[in-house]
């Protein structure tokens, strides 16, 4: 897959205008530590449980934490929503939260939120396979605990503002 890279910015602010760089394979721009953009949704039941990813244990960046309902590179000219839909168990009506920006020892990502408000039964169950609804409280749990990916974190704080 080749993603989209953008100048390094050190002191991104959200909104801060983003100049693209070079079109590269992903492995690359993971590798040199670019920057680019991911897309990440939450699906959020009518109790306000957060639907919830466990990545797998042989993942190379954050094996076994849980992480967002979907997250993915954005595609080449693709925006985060039209991303997102690709990987959506279906059609959903989502709302845009925001960007923030992960930087740390495996990404460099300047992240788009969207969440959507979605009932647990109308989910297909192979979409559900390594997935589940957390509360507020635990969820709470498994980020002080280092049990999260920061994405998960970040987009649970940014729809604690919203």
């Amino acid at each position: 897959m080749k993603i989209q890279t953008y100048r390094q910015v050190d002191n991104w602010d959200k909104g801060t205008e983003l100049y693209e760089g070079d079109v590269l394979e992903k492995a690359l721009v993971h590798n040199e530590g670019l920057l680019h953009k991911s897309a990440h949704l939450l699906i959020v039941n009518s109790q306000g449980e957060i639907l919830c990813r466990k990545r797998s244990n042989s993942e190379k960046r954050y094996s076994s934490l849980w992480t967002t309902t979907i997250g993915t590179h954005v595609e080449l000219g693709l925006n985060y929503l039209e991303t997102l839909r690709r990987n959506m168990p279906s059609e959903m009506v989502t709302k845009f939260l925001g960007e923030f920006r992960v930087k740390d020892l495996f990404e460099n990502e300047i992240c788009g939120l969207h969440v959507t408000l979605f009932e647990s039964k109308t989910i297909p169950d192979d979409f559900l396979k390594d997935r589940c609804f957390f509360n507020r409280d635990d969820l709470e749990e498994s980020i002080s605990e280092g049990r999260t990916t920061p994405h998960l974190t970040e987009a649970t704080r940014l729809l604690g503002e919203k």
